[in-house]
């Protein structure tokens, strides 16, 4: 691995801390600035394919296998013992971009319809927006300084899946 590589990479998940994990998951923003400041993680990174260095499939990664590290330390040690798995699993996954907090501003209009509702999707988050129900939402109404809580019941249907290159793993909660 050259140093430009090395900074390429540090650089991407620099980002992804700042830009994605700040103020959603101080978990993830911890883990990733760590993997930017940490050459030996960085490494074993760029022994994979660039579209496959990315923060979220990383983390997912070792989410999946090995549960979620409390720290820093746990999450470099996982990744250093367990490279070779780690790297099998980000091989042959792709981690699902289209977050249940995307539809956030549906929820107040669901939750103003009759119930139960039924809910097809049509679209390329692979279900994940008919989850409403195993989501709780705060909005600020227009003009009202306090939060409201909304709360609605829907009615769950099966899902059919849609084809990607590899089965979908979940970065942060």
């Amino acid at each position: 691995m050259d140093a430009k590589q090395a900074a390429a990479i540090a650089s991407r998940y620099t980002r992804f801390a700042a830009e994605e994990a700040h103020q959603r998951s101080p978990l993830c923003e911890t883990l990733s600035h760590g993997v930017a400041g940490d050459l030996s993680v960085i490494d074993c990174l760029s022994t994979l394919p660039s579209e496959k260095r990315q923060p979220n499939l990383l983390l997912a990664a070792v989410r999946h296998l090995f549960g979620t590290p409390p720290d820093w330390v746990t999450f470099r040690e996982t990744i250093l013992t367990h490279s070779d798995a780690l790297r099998a699993v980000m091989l042959t996954h792709v981690t699902q971009t289209n977050e249940p907090a995307r539809c956030a501003t549906l929820l107040p209009v669901l939750a103003s319809l009759p119930q139960p509702l039924a809910l097809i999707e049509v679209g390329a988050s692979a279900g994940l927006c008919l989850l409403p129900d195993l989501y709780a939402g705060r909005c600020r109404c227009a003009g009202s300084g306090s939060p409201t809580k909304v709360r609605a019941s829907f009615q769950r249907l099966p899902t059919a899946r849609a084809h990607c290159t590899g089965p979908a793993i979940s970065c942060c909660r």
